[in-house]
């Protein structure tokens, strides 16, 4: 499916200044950003090993590295082809890269879960196997009133599915979005750039706001929910859009990084996400991933003084947990549930049921 604004052909409004004009979203490899994805997936594991039911915010920080890399994908297309976002071709794109191994995976976890859980848990099991393979695991876990929990032998195995649910239902209604800056644009003879960053940054307050309110009222709902988290995917779109603002003087950068580094480590320990998030707590780690992208150097991480936030998260540790992110989230989560129901533990410490 490609996207295109109507032609300047079909009306008499003048057409746009050229792509050329417009500020796309920068194309270059940001190796601190692979290694905050690095970081991000350790702190994940390790609450769910060790973390009783807290969260650490990487899904927070996962959720928002999307947004930025997403929003910049489309609007550079958008750009580089004067209006047209070939949005199947990217859809395709990522089918291949992912599907795959979250297919493999949700095949394994409903083998082994028919032979381990009691036949009382199989009609859901399967429910939650279809349910994430076509990316709609979160609103499954919400219709079944299942809330998020710590790993337990009564939790299900594909719980973890549900953020990549939001990711891939936001992938489907990005393109829109997009598409709708690029007409609008065209209409007002603005740049796309700066109207996507408008209809992003209304997109981003209004789903705060309702992640807030609905925090207060059902927070299980606003764990999971899709509208609660798009301000989450929004916020990494806005970074990718005011890229070029988010530039500090060479003397903040090693401060800036360090401290950003800090706030997404401590967010774990410092607050109950999983009572708290996606509200305005969940900003603590965004702010952090903020502070890592602007300490960055204009030549990406990999180039930054020896001994910064951003250079250590461009060496190779972080570069190649970081290239296992994806297979990591989809194993470590089944892997610990069933080894639980099979070792009859309540928790990983081996305290019996």
């Amino acid at each position: 499916m490609t996207l295109r604004h109507p032609s300047p052909a079909s009306d008499h409004t003048p057409a746009l200044d050229p792509p050329a004009s417009w500020v796309a979203p920068e194309r270059r490899y940001r190796p601190e950003l692979h290694g905050l994805r690095g970081l991000a997936i350790l702190g994940v594991v390790l609450f769910h090993l060790f973390g009783a039911g807290r969260v650490s915010g990487g899904i927070d920080i996962f959720l928002a590295i999307s947004g930025f890399l997403f929003t910049a994908m489309l609007l550079r297309e958008a750009v580089e082809s004067g209006g047209t976002i070939k949005v199947g071709r990217y859809l395709a794109r990522l089918a291949r890269r992912l599907l795959p191994a979250a297919a493999l995976v949700i095949l394994v976890t409903t083998l082994a879960g028919l032979f381990v859980f009691p036949e009382t848990r199989h009609a859901q099991l399967l429910a939650e196997a279809r349910a994430s393979l076509l990316y709609f695991e979160n609103l499954e876990l919400i219709s079944s009133q299942l809330t998020y929990g710590a790993a337990g032998p009564e939790t299900s195995p594909f719980q973890h599915f549900w953020s990549l649910s939001v990711q891939g239902q936001f992938y489907l209604l990005w393109p829109l979005v997009a598409l709708a800056a690029v007409v609008i644009a065209k209409r007002i003879r603005r740049s796309p750039i700066a109207v996507m960053t408008v209809m992003t940054g209304l997109i981003v307050l209004v789903s705060f706001c309702y992640a807030a309110v609905q925090g207060q009222v059902n927070q299980d709902e606003a764990y999971l929910m899709t509208r609660t988290r798009l301000w989450e995917l929004g916020f990494g779109g806005m970074l990718a859009l005011l890229g070029s603002w988010l530039r500090l003087p060479r003397r903040l950068r090693r401060v800036a990084g360090w401290a950003g580094v800090g706030l997404i480590v401590s967010t774990g320990f410092l607050f109950d996400g999983a009572q708290l998030f996606p509200g305005p707590w969940a900003l603590w780690p965004l702010l952090g991933l903020t502070l890592v992208l602007a300490a960055a150097g204009p030549d990406g991480g990999a180039k930054d003084p020896a001994g910064s936030a951003t250079r250590v998260l461009s060496t190779r540790p972080f570069g190649w947990i970081g290239d296992h992110a994806y297979a990591l989230y989809l194993w470590h989560w089944p892997l610990l549930i069933l080894y639980l129901e099979i070792r009859d533990y309540s928790t990983l410490g081996g305290a019996g049921r």
